[in-house]
């Protein structure tokens, strides 16, 4: 009955209450049934709906309580799924480690820093300052109302650490709202920022609505931090503590001599994966080769299996096993940026380009598909940008610089002079601006642009934003994303495999029904084993009883013989003793005709009255 009601008062928050009451409509389902139940309700019915109810709740009075006037911060937590294997993974290590060295001009140091984590901790994590402290909460793929567990975790946290700043690395995951709401409503109130690693219209190209979500999660963070100032100038059309500051670099590009440019050797860096596009690199090479036939292209980076054996399968299908070499992931990626002559990313969206800037500190030309709101390509030093898969262009800006070795150091050396210029930046000092800024120092986030400037970037940004939209719009009307199309290139090869697999589906239907008669044919000889098996187990049954009569029989004649012997055994006592008497009798016979008056006795009447009678 309570989940009834309270779904029932949800459907009407989120549709059907007016903007000016929506705030008192939501406290008062807090006070009937509770903040956690309410909260975990709305994310079991608008999980993959953020959008819809974000519309709602960012009127709601206790999201939008300013922070305390000129606070300054002083522990800072910032949250990432994890610290292995990866870019972001790595800048929010090294942001972690560049807080927690700052210091005061008493040598004091400036923050608490406190590096949150899915479960962990885990192997082969990237190295952490000592002093920087480590937190757990429940994985970012909890669904539903099992964010309860999770929004639990982080109150806690907030609860034992008295936090000031809360900064979120996760900006496309459907828990950053949650996650928002649940630092926001806490009775410290500790101010959330998000940390926005990619270009901003990339959610444009995610399947679901980050993109639209998003918009009501800039309005509500107490700021932003983009990668690029045109990113930072449409965060500011919905906030307006938004700021481009840039990441922290792995390398001190004072300590890194400029290539030895081995003549047409080609680097290319990266992950594999869709976004990448590494396919594109097998038709740049046929085209470079054909000019170039020395032509020599290192791919250093792995990552998606499937993609690679794809790779490494399109390198041999076109005879460029010369011409290409897969190196794998290496630590010592050095090593190739200093015997190339030129980089190449074929790249459809970077967040910041790290390799970009690798490659301009060892002095390489840089060639790539238009990212206009990168700063490194907005900067022009070095780098020759081309059409977006546009391949023909690309390999013929490749084979233009690689034929002339001038050009190659010249465009190397502007794009060594930029990444000088960007590493003088102070990382700490532009982040510490930041912290103290979203507590009221408003004049951190103004930017003074030309009007050349600014209708430059507006046409980027609008260019690109439009181009992301439809791009993902025509994605999702056809119901396929840019991995699947690279993934699975060639749709013929799909009908062919899906059709092996229906044939082989039948082959195992038909096996089944074969088996499902065999087994019907051994259910019915089972059932006449079990009567025939009943049947003799009566006739035993009958065996047993006609044994026991016979044994009865046996015993009765048993009886009868014994009680048969002991007569028998008494007539042969009494045989014997009349054995024994005719014996006596014999010899009392043999006795008497023995004497003198027996021999007389023939033809003589011994006794005169019994004459007669012995002649009779």
């Amino acid at each position: 009955m309570t989940s009834k009601s309270l779904s029932e008062a949800m459907v009407d928050f989120a549709e059907k209450v007016p903007v000016q009451y929506r705030s008192e409509y939501f406290e008062a389902m807090v006070d009937k049934w509770g903040y956690d139940e309410v909260i975990g309700g709305l994310a079991e019915k608008y999980w993959f709906n953020v959008d819809q109810i974000a519309r709602v709740m960012k009127d709601v009075d206790r999201y939008n309580k300013p922070l305390d006037s000129y606070k300054t911060p002083k522990t800072i937590v910032t949250y990432y799924r994890n610290i292995t294997n990866g870019g972001a993974q790595r800048v929010v290590t090294m942001l972690c480690n560049i807080w927690s060295s700052m210091t005061d001009e008493q040598g004091n140091k400036k923050y608490n820093v406190i590096l949150v984590t899915d479960n962990g901790p885990e192997e082969d994590e990237y190295e952490l300052n000592a002093d920087v402290k480590r937190e757990y909460i429940p994985s970012y793929k909890v669904e539903k109302r099992e964010y309860l567990k999770r929004m639990k975790a982080i109150n806690d946290l907030l609860d034992r650490n008295n936090v000031d700043v809360f900064v979120s690395n996760m900006f496309t995951q459907h828990c950053t709202w949650w996650d928002m709401l649940t630092v926001k409503s806490h009775p410290s109130r500790p101010a959330f920022v998000l940390h926005v690693h990619s270009f901003t219209c990339l959610p444009y190209g995610l399947q679901g609505c980050e993109a639209d979500s998003l918009q009501y999660i800039y309005r509500l963070c107490d700021g932003i931090v983009t990668l690029s100032v045109t990113d930072e100038m449409y965060t500011q059309i919905y906030n307006k503590k938004a700021k481009c500051i840039g990441n922290p670099f792995t390398f001190n590009v004072n300590e890194i001599k400029i290539s030895n440019y081995v003549p047409h050797r080609i680097v290319w860096v990266a992950r594999i994966d869709g976004v990448k596009r590494p396919l594109d690199l097998i038709p740049v090479m046929k085209l470079v080769t054909r000019e170039i036939s020395d032509a020599k292209l290192v791919i250093v980076g792995k990552g998606d299996e499937k993609l690679e054996a794809e790779l490494r399968k399109l390198i041999k299908e076109n005879h460029l096993e010369k011409n290409i070499e897969c190196a794998g992931f290496t630590m010592d990626v050095g090593r190739y940026y200093s015997e190339a002559s030129l980089f190449v990313s074929t790249s459809s969206s970077e967040g910041y380009g790290l390799t970009f800037y690798e490659a301009q500190a060892y002095g390489l030309p840089i060639v790539c598909y238009e990212m206009p709101w990168l700063e490194v390509e907005e900067s022009g030093a070095g780098v020759v940008s081309v059409t977006q898969e546009n391949v023909v262009l690309m390999a013929q800006a490749i084979i233009d610089i690689l034929k002339d070795s001038d050009k190659v150091k010249k465009l190397g050396a502007a794009g060594r002079k930029h990444i000088e210029e960007v590493s003088s930046i102070d990382i700490g000092e532009a982040w510490e601006g930041l912290f103290n800024g979203v507590y009221g120092d408003d004049s951190y986030f103004e930017r003074d642009l030309t009007a050349d400037e600014l209708k430059y970037k507006m046409k980027i940004l609008i260019t690109n934003l439009t181009g992301y939209q439809q791009q993902a719009k025509y994605d999702i009307k056809n119901h396929r994303s840019r991995e699947l199309d690279l993934a699975f290139s060639d749709k013929k090869d799909i009908y062919d495999k899906l059709q092996q697999a229906y044939a082989e589906k039948s082959e195992i239907n038909a096996k089944l029904k074969q088996t499902y008669e065999e087994k019907s044919e051994i259910n019915a000889k089972l059932q006449q084993t079990y009567a025939e098996k009943s049947e003799l187990n009566e006739k035993l049954q009958q065996t047993y009883a006609e044994k026991s009569e016979l044994n009865e029989k046996l015993q009765q004649t048993y009886a009868e013989k014994s009680e048969i012997n002991a007569k028998l055994k008494q007539a042969y006592e009494d045989k014997t003793e009349r054995g024994e008497r005719i014996k006596e009798l014999e010899a009392e016979l043999a006795a008497i005709r023995g004497s003198v008056g027996y021999k007389l006795m023939k033809g003589v009447r011994l006794v005169p009255g019994n004459a007669k009678k012995h002649d009779e």
